[in-house]
């Protein structure tokens, strides 16, 4: 039976965002695909979703964000998918709110279909390696979100080695008020060029820089591909990178961006007062891989 993670509290589940603390893109495979090399990291900030069982066969959505119940939908995606593949009829009622803004670079779309899946997961005991391979389908970095933490992801983002928890460091968001589509980010840094071969060794000395506290490493290897593409294709975001680097607090570690974006996010010690998020453990503590 998967490990699900999810929390439960009367039908009510927390699908959380990641950051990025790592994001090289490699060259366009022939699937289309580009590879990539992150280090995803789990952070407090979480959707809510309500489910309950209802008595007709079917899934009944709604959401406080007026998503369409639709394939653009990825709880759509989770719960269709769900269904062909493992045979099981839905009888669902799910309502979605949503605290982490879509096209911020955040995962939340991810998260939410891969806080489904594991809710599906244990309600009809279906094993990790069948819902593994349903969350690929729905999206590159689905598959992190089945357990979260801190996790180095190869390929498209969903070949994964799952690290030892990282301390609890200290996390402010920024929100530009623009939203950035993650293939349009993609074009950006394609018409500038990707790198041919992807060096694995800097994501792994920033990890270990992470767990010895060394704040000068972190800032040395950090890094984010999409992070300058982006931001002078948005003045929105460029102006908000401006404004919190002249902005920032004294103990301030970095300002970095999220995934393709917008989301910029500031990082402190985990010792600071400053930061209105945390960094998360793996669900139920494990760190394992899938």
């Amino acid at each position: 039976m998967v490990e699900t993670g999810v929390e439960r509290n009367n039908g009510l589940l927390k699908a959380y965002a990641k950051l990025n603390l790592y994001l090289a893109v490699g060259p366009k495979r022939d699937d289309s695909f580009h590879e990539l090399l992150t280090l995803f990291q789990t952070i407090s900030l979480y959707d809510e979703l309500f489910v309950e069982d209802r008595p007709i066969p079917g899934v009944l959505f709604d959401s406080d964000a007026n998503l369409k119940w639709s394939p653009e939908n990825t709880i759509y995606r989770a719960c269709e998918l769900f269904e062909q593949l493992t045979g099981n009829r839905l009888y669902l009622r799910i309502f979605l709110r949503k605290r982490i803004p879509s096209g911020g670079g955040l995962g939340g779309g991810s998260s939410d279909a891969a806080t489904i899946l594991s809710f599906l997961a244990s309600k009809y005991r279906v094993d990790a390696k069948a819902i593994y391979e349903i969350s690929k389908k729905i999206g590159s970095d689905v598959p992190f979100f089945l357990k979260g933490g801190t996790a180095i992801g190869k390929g498209r983002g969903e070949i994964l080695e799952y690290l030892k928890g990282l301390s609890e460091y200290r996390v402010s968001l920024i929100f530009p008020n623009v939203s950035v589509q993650t293939a349009y980010a993609y074009k950006l840094l394609d018409e500038r060029g990707t790198k041919k071969i992807l060096d694995d060794g800097n994501v792994y000395k920033l990890y270990e820089a992470f767990l010895e506290k060394n704040y000068n490493r972190i800032r040395e290897l950090s890094k984010n591909d999409f992070e300058k593409v982006v931001s002078e294709a948005f003045p929105e975001i460029k102006g908000k990178y401006v404004e919190a680097i002249e902005s920032l607090k004294e103990d301030a570690i970095m300002v970095r961006m999220s995934g393709s974006g917008s989301t910029l996010f500031m990082l402190y010690p985990p010792e600071s007062k400053n930061g209105e998020y945390s960094f998360l453990p793996a669900i139920g503590g494990k760190n394992d891989d899938l």
